[in-house]
């Protein structure tokens, strides 16, 4: 069995593997086929000690495992250290949204540092084997010389974990009321914080409460088990997304899969993603549209076809791995002549 060396930000707590969610659903979507070896770097990696040390071990990990495949799982520090220790391997660069489109952080600190780090995405695209998007706009976002070998490929979704369940059941085990209005919104947690326009979200809660003193809540999820996501989706009435800038946000094509109904601003792909959806809006950002987009969806009280729509689009995690696979394979050819 081939083996890939995963590389992203992680590491090993109470003798557990913490990587990225995503990074994980890919993986074990890849492990029928391939051998999955782990490349963390920690969660702090970017002083010139810690990527030195880096670029150590995971050159002895590199040796020691005979890997086939480097795959940068972000761009980046971890996509530069990826670079230096592929050397005669084939070298994937996964680019998710920040490492390319920036961060709307507050601060001097925060410009150089997104200016690095979009230096360092750039510069080991330009010498990966192939990149991989998540989306149109970080595509867009590429020097045309890189975009010839990049595909746009969101990351997958599990749609044996992410499925319909019961709303009452879901509610229950999480202690919601059966009468109350939910709508579902994703926080995330750290640097992520900002950029995800909680504001908005609130703003477009509390206005239809002061139209029809509703008996609503936003639903709000940042640092939850895993475990716990499809649950508290289950539980939602809507999904409401209001970030400044997305990729491909994992919570819509999550929502998608339970079938629960969406109203979103116009970021990353969302557009694409619920343009044939059977309840579901795309609106600007305006608290007044997104305000009637949510009471009218809410008012429809329907399901909707999204489940159907993730399979038509290929963005189960079993459809998009073996598009990742394919990648290797190709990547491969260049070095071994198959």
């Amino acid at each position: 069995m081939r083996k890939v060396l995963m590389v992203n930000s992680g590491g090993i707590i109470d003798g557990k593997l913490s990587t990225s969610t995503f990074v994980l659903s890919q993986a074990k979507s890849l492990s029928n086929r391939w051998e999955v070896v782990w490349g963390l770097c920690g969660w702090k990696s970017t002083s010139i000690l810690s990527v030195i040390s880096n670029i150590i071990k995971l050159r002895q990990v590199v040796r020691n495992h005979n890997i086939d495949i480097i795959h940068a799982q972000y761009g980046s520090i971890y996509s530069f250290i990826g670079l230096l220790i592929s050397r005669n391997k084939p070298f994937i660069v996964s680019l998710c949204g920040d490492d390319v489109l920036g961060t709307i952080q507050p601060g001097i600190g925060w410009r150089i540092r997104e200016f690095i780090a979009k230096k360092l995405s750039l510069y080991s695209s330009s010498h990966a084997d192939h990149i991989i998007v998540k989306s149109n706009n970080i595509l867009n976002a590429l020097p045309s010389k890189l975009q010839y070998k990049a595909s746009v490929l969101p990351n997958g979704v599990d749609i044996n974990f992410f499925k319909p369940t019961s709303k009452s059941e879901s509610r229950n085990i999480l202690g919601l009321s059966q009468t109350k209005t939910y709508v579902l919104f994703n926080q995330s947690t750290g640097n992520n914080l900002i950029r995800k326009n909680k504001e908005l979200a609130i703003e477009v809660i509390r206005r239809i409460k002061k139209i029809h003193s509703a008996d609503i809540e936003l639903l709000v999820i940042g640092k939850i088990p895993h475990q716990q996501v499809p649950i508290y989706i289950n539980a939602s009435n809507a999904v409401l997304l209001t970030s400044i800038h997305e990729g491909s946000p994992n919570i819509i094509k999550e929502a998608m899969a339970c079938n629960i109904p969406i109203v979103s601003v116009d970021c990353g792909d969302v557009r694409a993603r619920i343009i044939d959806s059977s309840i579901g809006y795309v609106c600007p950002y305006d608290a007044e549209i997104l305000t009637k987009k949510l009471i009218e969806l809410l008012n429809r009280k329907g399901m909707s076809n999204g489940r159907n729509n993730v399979i038509m689009q290929g963005l189960s995690t079993d459809q998009v791995s073996k598009r990742i696979e394919s990648i290797y394979l190709s990547a491969l050819s260049l070095y071994i002549g198959d």
